[in-house]
């Protein structure tokens, strides 16, 4: 007996369990992320601390890392050390539940790459798609770990975990934490083939779904079903300049006793998949609003393994579904969950500045810069982009609004046009609609960009100009729009 416990001190107090995650089994976030911090050196931290204020900390995405490269340190540079400090930063942020599906993502890059080795060896593909698939660089290892500001109380600052298929956004005004925009998915959704045949990890995502879609009546699924195509991806992804602000489908108001268990067994898998207090404050919200508020709308197939879509619409939140896949075989799985005006943590630092004896949040100038690529014609001298500012209500203009023509400087050693405007602090939630057209006036494109705290991607079809893609923060930093071809855009992500 006296041996066992000499060994057990070693255990603990030795090198083999740091005894600060020892005694840390139920720590708070804050202080877990300082524990990992504590275990990188000075070069790894340069590459895992960023300023808070940093417009990069908004900056998320759904494609793989081999098209869009990630700020932070990736995951598979790790020490041991540092990665059983990251799992506990995990475990304490999310459920079981949400630990597990993250972890099991990640793990399904690697199944994924071994999925297309097979069908190579197989004969099913050849080496050119072999190829392209290693060059979207999937991977366990290839997940991003991002710091932004120090994690203490009363101080706002950030965590971000981005790879393929998970987007985890936390933000924190020192006291209280949002983890919205909250991305997650799977390729495949079910593996169908080797040794993990059967391997669902949004299992209930897709289960749930089909189980309330089908419990509704033919009366009430007339009016959940929507007749339209199914969408190839999330309709918010950071890929698209789409918002959605109707609501769709079926209200919930409609449903009866057994619906609204189902409807609030689906809601519960995507904010269960917090840590306890962070999971149960969200759905207390959301009920505290109205289940009755809360609307459900489907597209596509009432049967797994072919195209589907849903989305959970209410006043508080917004879930997204999407499950389409490559081959149009419902395998593929997108979804979404986000808290309605506190995407990185809009409005819990919102609070924060006002109770913290700040009349309003800092107000600064914001500046924009346009990164214009053009292609397929013969450089104009110059590309004039006007500027009118309207309410997004209204449609009126506002006055003393910005306006143009501005001319973009000629392209620079990267051949891109560039243009940066100034506009003030108070044009946020508001629309921007622009001009922008070559000397001539021969070719001319026109849109609306909506100024708030997302990533806007206008992408245009067009010979004269591939598209722009933007993000305005409220105050601070200074936003880039770029090109939306994927080549273009890695590129210039770098």
């Amino acid at each position: 007996m006296k041996l066992r416990i000499v060994f057990l001190c070693l255990l603990i107090y030795g090198n083999v369990v740091s005894p600060d995650l020892w005694a840390q089994p139920n720590a708070s976030v804050s202080t877990t992320v300082n524990l990992f911090l504590n275990t990188l050196n000075a070069a790894e931290l340069k590459k895992t601390v960023y300023a808070f204020d940093d417009s990069l900390r908004h900056k998320w995405t759904n494609l793989p890392v081999g098209l869009v490269p990630r700020a932070g340190i990736q995951y598979g540079s790790l020490s041991d050390k540092s990665r059983l400090a990251f799992h506990r930063v995990l475990s304490s942020m999310l459920s079981s539940q949400g630990y597990l599906k993250t972890t099991s993502i990640m793990q399904l890059d690697d199944i994924l790459n071994t999925l297309y080795q097979t069908m190579f060896e197989q004969g099913k593909i050849d080496q050119k798609t072999l190829k392209m698939t290693q060059d979207l660089k999937w991977a366990h290892g290839n997940y991003y770990i991002s710091v932004w500001g120090k994690p203490q109380a009363k101080t706002p600052w950030g965590l971000n975990l981005g790879g393929h298929h998970i987007a985890l956004s936390l933000t924190s005004d020192g006291e209280n934490i949002s983890m919205s925009p909250y991305f997650i998915g799977t390729d495949p959704s079910e593996v169908k083939f080797g040794k993990y045949s059967g391997f669902r990890v949004l299992s209930k995502e897709e289960d749930y779904g089909f189980m309330l879609i089908n419990a509704l009546s033919d009366a009430q699924k007339a009016v959940a079903v929507l007749k339209q195509a199914i969408p190839q991806d999330i309709i918010t992804s950071p890929q698209s300049n789409q918002r959605i602000t109707s609501y769709y489908g079926i209200a919930a108001q409609q449903f009866d006793e057994t619906q609204k268990t189902l409807l609030k067994l689906l809601i519960q898998e995507y904010t269960h998949n917090f840590e306890h207090q962070k999971a149960h404050q969200l759905f207390d919200k959301i009920m505290h609003s109205g289940l009755e508020k809360v609307y459900f709308a489907w597209i596509g197939s009432l049967e797994n393994n072919k195209p589907h879509y849903y989305i959970i619409n209410g006043p508080d939140f917004l879930i997204e579904y999407d499950n389409v896949g490559f081959d149009n075989d419902g395998n593929h799985i997108h979804a979404i969950l986000r808290e309605k005006d506190n995407d990185f943590g809009e409005d819990i630092l919102k609070r924060h500045y006002l109770e913290n004896n700040h009349a309003t949040i800092p107000a600064k100038d914001l500046k924009i810069t346009f990164k214009l690529k053009i292609t397929e014609i013969a450089h104009p001298d110059s590309v004039a982009v006007t500027w009118y500012l309207m309410p997004l209500s209204k449609g009126k203009t506002v006055q003393n609004a910005t306006q143009g023509p501005f001319f973009m400087q000629p392209p620079g050693a990267d051949g891109l046009y560039h243009l940066t405007v100034v506009l003030p602090d108070s044009v946020l939630g508001k629309t921007l609609s622009y001009r922008y057209q070559s000397a001539d006036k021969r070719f001319e494109i026109r849109r609306n960009i909506r100024l708030d705290t997302q990533i806007i991607l206008l992408t245009d079809n067009w010979g004269y100009a591939d598209g722009l893609n933007g993000k305005v923060k409220p105050g601070q930093g200074i936003p880039v729009l770029q090109t939306n071809t994927s080549e273009e855009a890695k590129e210039l992500a770098k």
